[in-house]
């Protein structure tokens, strides 16, 4: 599949009814289906210093059957967009939290936009992006989700893992992450498994980003989530 395949039927939302609603500039692809019909939602979430398409080349290991919306973060940064900023190395916990409620009100009201299932929604994020992915699932959404996707990422320092209830996890790190080092990911892999996930997870000889094999696990992981939910 090339980025043009991937890219085919994608819509840029940066103005409109859409945008009044969820709050954020944001691309979507939507599914063709019967009226009426509700589709699953894997929601993608860009890193620092990234925007609305870098994440689309994780949209290779969805099949078509998923609805795929991934947000621009608000804070403009060095020629991208950050969720959130950092004081001394260390994740500045009022933009997350700001940071959270504006990723949360957008995912909350997309069902309200898009033909979403809300009851089989997947969080997808890369780097800082998984960081907002597991910030928004310790804060347990109604209702809940059915995976989270957490890649090349890290839980920011300030979230405190609830209980997760056998909640679906995949985790993909890079042994050379320059970036973030593998041994977050590891200490990240035993606090999920604590707080109850249903962890899968796999490293690589790669530096910060995610290897063909982890895109194959990947496809794999996403694929198993509709059979499990039958849809």
């Amino acid at each position: 599949m090339t980025p043009l395949d991937i890219m085919k039927n994608v819509a840029l939302v940066t103005d409109g009814p859409a945008f009044d609603a969820l709050g954020l500039v944001h691309r979507v692809r939507v599914p063709q289906g019967e009226a009426g019909e509700r589709f699953p939602t894997l929601v993608m979430v860009h890193g620092f210093q990234g925007n609305e398409d870098v994440t689309w080349v994780f949209a290779r290991t969805a099949s078509p059957r998923w609805l795929i919306v991934s947000p621009r973060a608000p804070l403009a940064s060095e020629g991208g967009y950050s969720w959130n900023s950092f004081n001394d190395g260390k994740t500045d916990s009022e933009s997350l939290w700001q940071a959270r409620d504006t990723l949360t009100h957008f995912i909350e009201q997309l069902a309200d936009v898009y033909p979403v299932d809300r009851t089989k929604m997947v969080l997808l994020g890369f780097s800082q992006g998984a960081g907002m992915c597991y910030t928004v699932a310790a804060s347990q959404p109604q209702p809940p989700l059915i995976g989270l996707v957490a890649l090349g990422g890290y839980i920011p320092g300030p979230i405190k893992l609830p209980p997760l209830h056998g909640l679906p996890v995949f985790m993909f790190h890079g042994t050379k992450d320059e970036t973030i080092p593998v041994s977050m990911a590891r200490k990240n892999h035993d606090q999920l498994v604590a707080a109850g996930a249903d962890v899968s997870y796999r490293e690589d000889e790669v530096g910060h980003k995610v290897s063909a094999g982890g895109m194959r696990d990947l496809t794999a992981w996403l694929a198993q989530r509709l059979a499990d939910e039958r849809v």
